[in-house]
């Protein structure tokens, strides 16, 4: 396959997932048939079933590509030679602000929270994002006491006490779509979680 029909296929499944994504954030996994996704997608059923085996495993492609989002933040942060809070602060509020600025975000993470009770594969799939995640946070947070940036003890915990927030800070905005109260509380939440080190 020539570079240009490769770009061509990765931008066609890139729409696909976009389009999955609206679907499954409005309607949610469950109440979603293929032939909606597929009809979407201005594709037949045999179509969608060319580009992906399941609906299960599009959804899954579809939360993985939301999902990741938070990894590539803290990795540019790692990424940094020399870590400072607002450095660590502005990367945080990256991840709210990438949250705000796609709300179909908000909604898909939630739903594949849901959904993971209900599926052994999308539980499968939520374990090891979240496994991931929690290991660049731990690599971060240990960096940043290191470097003295923050003063906490304990990284894994912190890292934990981190996604906890966010995820019920996220569960909270979808209910009331406050976003002054969004940043207020997480910012806020985030100088008593993260204080700054001093001597």
């Amino acid at each position: 396959m020539n570079a240009v029909n490769l770009e061509k296929n990765i931008k066609k499944r890139e729409r696909f997932l976009n389009i999955a994504a609206a679907l499954f954030a409005k309607k949610g996994y469950q109440a979603c048939t293929v032939q909606e996704v597929a009809d979407e997608m201005s594709l037949s059923k045999g179509g969608f079933y060319w580009h992906f085996k399941s609906k299960e495993e599009l959804y899954i492609e579809v939360c993985e590509s939301y999902c990741t989002s938070s990894i590539t933040i803290i990795a540019d942060i790692l990424s940094e030679e020399k870590l400072t809070y607002d450095l660590f602060l502005s990367g945080q509020n990256k991840l709210i602000d990438s949250y705000l600025k796609d709300p179909l975000q908000i909604d898909l993470v939630l739903e594949f929270y849901s959904e993971a009770k209900r599926s052994d594969a999308i539980h499968k799939e939520l374990v090891s994002l979240s496994h991931e995640r929690d290991k660049a946070l731990v690599v971060l947070f240990t960096r940043l006491i290191d470097e003295k940036v923050i003063n906490i003890k304990n990284a894994e915990t912190t890292s934990k006490s981190l996604v906890s927030l966010v995820l019920g800070l996220l569960l909270k905005f979808s209910l009331l779509k406050d976003v002054d109260s969004l940043r207020s509380e997480f910012n806020s939440s985030l100088l008593i979680l993260c204080p700054k080190y001093s001597e």
